[in-house]
């Protein structure tokens, strides 16, 4: 996916950014920008997007990613609305060289493990970052340091197994943007190989290496991702038969999604809906 440079502009009167906004539901915008981001969902239902990782997004969910990490949510469009505050800052954003003191080592350490992308479950980390948007002057950026320093003793989740800032070309760029653009639109229905290559404007075999090599999965393993996730939505939130779930989610064959949710979720179908309702 092409990752847009998004320009993050600083307000007035503040050194970093952070805010609370709703929306209808989160727009897929692949995109990286120099700050590292902290992100508290606190409404909606739909996809994270980090890297070359896939999961549903949950409410109250925080993930921290640092800076040029490409990256997105995508809300359902017939879910709730979607709702989150965004903090966003440079290296910079507490002074120069804040981070390099000896006592932020446990920070410094932290943003380095953000390039792999890292999502955290915590009341009182929620609480604070919920509250950030309303501080101002020096107690806003006491506030962030706050908030780094709790992650910095919270048990978090590595999304992505290398790290997720490296370096793509502009032409791969585009060409990756199209390829996933493409399959993020249409992903519950037939999608051929031929069509994602035109969208590159490469040969089939050659869209396939540079999906590899650029997402770290083949372009079927990023469709099954896409289509196990609106399956797990199904089997947790209706009675659907698992046979319209298969059809509804975008498999053709019931054997095949059987298959390719046990291997993506270490459980069938049937199983997860079993678990959903236990817990």
């Amino acid at each position: 996916m092409l990752p847009a440079v998004e320009t993050i502009p600083k307000p007035r009167g503040a050194s970093f950014e952070s805010r609370a906004f709703v929306c209808d539901a989160f727009p897929f915008f692949w995109h990286l920008h120099p700050e590292h981001e902290l992100t508290l969902i606190t409404g909606g239902r739909g996809q994270r997007f980090v890297g070359d990782h896939i999961e549903p997004f949950t409410v109250g969910e925080v993930v921290l990613i640092a800076s040029d990490v490409p990256h997105s949510w995508r809300g359902d469009a017939d879910g709730p609305r979607c709702s989150a505050v965004v903090t966003q800052f440079r290296d910079d954003a507490l002074g120069g060289d804040f981070f390099d003191l000896p006592e932020l080592t446990p920070v410094r350490q932290l943003l380095r493990e953000a390039e792999h992308g890292l999502v955290f479950r915590d009341a009182a980390l929620s609480a604070r970052l919920e509250r950030l948007p309303q501080r101002a002057g020096a107690r806003r950026l006491t506030g962030l340091l706050d908030v780094l320093l709790l992650l910095t003793e919270t048990a978090g989740r590595r999304l992505c197994e290398s790290p997720a800032n490296r370096g793509m070309r502009e032409g791969d760029r585009r060409r990756i943007d199209a390829a996933c653009r493409l399959l993020n639109e249409n992903y519950l229905d037939e999608i051929s190989l031929t069509e994602v290559a035109v969208a590159t404007g490469l040969t089939p075999s050659a869209t396939c290496r540079m999906f590899r090599r650029l997402m770290g999965r083949t372009v079927v393993s990023y469709l099954h991702e896409l289509r196990v996730a609106h399956a797990c939505r199904l089997l947790a939130e209706t009675d659907d038969p698992v046979t319209d779930v298969c059809f509804d989610s975008g498999f053709g064959n019931v054997a095949h999604f059987n298959r390719v949710f046990r291997r993506l979720r270490d459980a069938s179908p049937r199983q997860f809906r079993a678990a959903l309702r236990r817990s």
